[in-house]
């Protein structure tokens, strides 16, 4: 089982809810655990819309864009994607598939059972706070490397990180709201400075069936050099497999890529958070 520490026992931290903060989470984290497993039961359109930005004279200015379309599922715990309508999904790394420009996997729901399905996580309460005007329940988490299988890609090599965030919880119906990702201490190899991924549950939701799905994900990554990128995600034409249907994974995968070419030649750059658990 994952520490946490609770003050609630002694009275202290309990908020307005009047209920441990601790066994709220639990709760929570339960209800996360079934959400995320029933994700292997679909598949979505993933779109990508990458963005790429240059500090100049103290200030941002947007260099390039492109977008990037996948069909997601989830299978063994990993997201596997594929070509918008391709009859079979990719069993490679997501390097091995978009060839250029910074790129992640987690979004559809590796994040999630990475952390919330992870025995390894340590988890914290923070206190009530504002979230879109609405009063939330903040939570912290950590991720040790021993525990993590988020893995950013340096040269030829992936390397496995530690990482933290942290996660809102409506104290009503203790329904994720939005939550976080950075990774821990970047080696200097990576040739990235700082890595951070928010999903947005708030607002308007994207059900699929029983499970639940980011309003919206958003990786953005800060280069050494000063180079920025934003890559916002959204889901659509989700759909369940039917039960004629059968998921197949290449032996021999086809060499076209979904990915669009950058306007501008860069640094290749990966996170990949598809083996999270």
């Amino acid at each position: 089982m994952p520490f946490v520490l609770s003050l609630c026992a002694i009275g202290l931290l309990c908020g307005q809810t009047g209920r441990d903060p601790n066994q709220l989470l639990e709760q929570a984290r339960a209800k996360l655990q079934v959400l995320t497993r029933l994700l292997a039961n679909y598949t979505c359109i993933e779109t990508v819309d990458r963005q790429y930005f240059q500090r100049a004279a103290g200030s941002l200015r947007l260099e390039s864009s492109d977008r990037l379309r996948f069909e997601v599922t989830v299978a063994d715990d990993r997201e596997l994607l594929s070509r918008p309508g391709a009859t079979r999904f990719d069993p490679r790394d997501i390097d091995s598939i978009v060839r250029f420009g910074p790129i992640g996997t987690g979004s559809f729901g590796a994040y999630l059972i990475g952390v919330f399905d992870n025995p390894g996580a340590v988890f914290r309460y923070v206190g009530e706070s504002p979230l879109d005007n609405r009063t939330m329940l903040e939570y912290q988490y950590q991720v040790p490397l021993a525990a993590s299988r988020y893995r950013v890609k340096a040269g030829a090599s992936w390397l496995p990180m530690a990482y933290h965030g942290s996660f809102w919880l409506d104290p009503k119906s203790l329904e994720l709201q939005r939550f976080t990702i950075r990774a821990d201490d970047l080696p200097p190899q990576t040739s990235i400075s700082e890595a951070e991924t928010t999903l947005d549950y708030t607002g308007v939701r994207i059900r699929v069936g029983d499970a639940l799905l980011p309003r919206e994900s958003q990786l953005q990554v800060v280069m050494q050099n000063g180079r920025q990128t934003v890559n916002t995600t959204t889901f659509s034409g989700c759909r369940e497999y039917q039960a004629e249907s059968a998921l197949v994974f290449d032996e021999a995968p086809d060499t076209e890529s979904t990915a669009a070419r950058p306007l501008l030649d860069r640094k290749s750059t990966r996170l990949n958070s598809s083996h999270l658990v």
